[in-house]
């Protein structure tokens, strides 16, 4: 992605972040082999960094191949239980050149549907989306895996780097154990692999904090 485009881009940003009522973070990513984050804006403290990898959403839609040819646009993409990205795909000539994603924070308007639903003793209606694996919470666990380990680098304050510390690892994993990642069936060799942490490793760590 040249100069111009990334200025482009930036004014569309800007436009978004004066118009917007609600926290948002924006980001415009490259992709192929130089793929990465490079330019964020935000309402809010930001989350994600410039120069850092591409976020696990980000890396998921440039994974599904189907999705790269048929699609300008996709949402939704469940980040944590209270956000949620919408990318656009950036094209030029029919060749994918970047990724340019929305994040909003909706959990005022889950705080606001939770006391309605209350109002009328209608609470069970309102179902939220699991955020620790536990026996039956799915059939197939280690989909929600990728989100778990997201959503804990997102509240350590890891996100997007490309290597950790022993003591960011042992943090990592210590809060992963809480949310029963590792009482799936194969939960340690999936967390090896998005982490980037040979499973020897990961047994050895997780002994520690027995």
């Amino acid at each position: 992605m040249n100069k111009k485009q990334r200025q482009q881009w930036a004014q569309i940003a800007e436009f978004l972040l004066h118009i917007s009522t609600n926290p948002v973070e924006i980001l415009l990513q490259s992709v192929g082999s130089d793929a990465k984050i490079l330019e964020v804006w935000s309402t809010d403290t930001a989350t994600y960094r410039k120069e850092a990898t591409l976020p696990f959403f980000s890396k998921n839609i440039l994974a599904e191949k189907a999705t790269l040819l048929a699609d300008q646009l996709v949402l939704d993409t469940t980040i944590t239980p209270t956000k949620k990205a919408a990318t656009l795909l950036i094209r030029e000539e029919g060749k994918l050149i970047g990724l340019f994603s929305i994040i909003q924070d909706f959990s005022a308007y889950q705080a606001a549907a939770a006391s309605l639903l209350s109002l009328v003793q209608l609470d069970s209606l309102l179902e939220e989306r699991p955020t620790a694996l536990t026996p039956g919470s799915l059939e197939e666990p280690t989909k929600l895996i990728p989100e778990i380990i997201q959503e804990v680098l997102l509240e350590l304050q890891l996100e997007g780097q490309r290597k950790y510390n022993k003591k960011q690892k042992l943090a990592i994993l210590a809060e992963l154990k809480k949310r029963g990642v590792f009482h799936t069936k194969g939960g340690v060799a999936e967390t090896s692999k998005l982490l980037a942490i040979p499973e020897p490793s990961m047994y050895r760590y997780l002994a520690s904090l027995t």
